[in-house]
């Protein structure tokens, strides 16, 4: 997978006169190098010159959220109120859980040059993925209860929907 990011000139300048001059052309965009290695040196910039990095986030992803936790309970009890009437009392109640991942967080880093965090001379902008940092999604469906008699049922508690990021 490749994470490595995207590097910029700020305000769309050039990232470094030596890269333009090995490349033989203005570079203001280039993708970071896969290998470690390939980070330290102008040259493993200069195979991605010209263009963003491609990251595949789709595993970070999903399209539908996954029921994590559910519960629900119902109760009735029927019994006589004096000697000519019968009562019916139903209870209900239920609570679910979904969740889901939304990708990883985007991260923008200003990166100084000459300091040898990466070999340019100028100050760049990092564009990348943080991997540690899986944006979640929950819907919580708070527990609902209903009361009923008879055939009917009324709602005691309104379902109310809660979606957090």
């Amino acid at each position: 997978m490749r994470l490595g990011g995207t590097v910029t000139g700020i305000g769309g300048a050039g990232i470094d006169p030596a890269l333009d001059a090995l490349v033989e052309a203005p570079v203001t965009i280039a993708a970071v190098p896969d290998a470690p290695a390939g980070r330290d040196t102008l040259a493993g910039y200069a195979a991605g010159a010209g263009a963003p990095a491609v990251t595949d986030i789709g595993r970070y992803r999903s399209l539908q959220q996954r029921a994590a936790t559910g519960f629900r309970s119902t109760e009735r009890s029927a019994a006589p109120i004096g000697r000519t009437m019968s009562g019916s009392l139903n209870l209900s109640m239920e609570a679910q859980r979904n969740v889901g991942v939304n990708g990883l967080a985007p991260a923008l880093l200003s990166v100084p040059g000459g300091r040898g965090a990466l070999p340019f001379a100028d100050d760049v902008l990092l564009y990348r993925y943080l991997l540690d940092a899986v944006l979640r999604q929950r819907s919580i469906q708070p527990d609902a209860a209903w009361i009923g008699h008879g055939p009917g049922q009324y709602p005691a508690l309104g379902v109310e929907r809660h979606d957090q990021l």
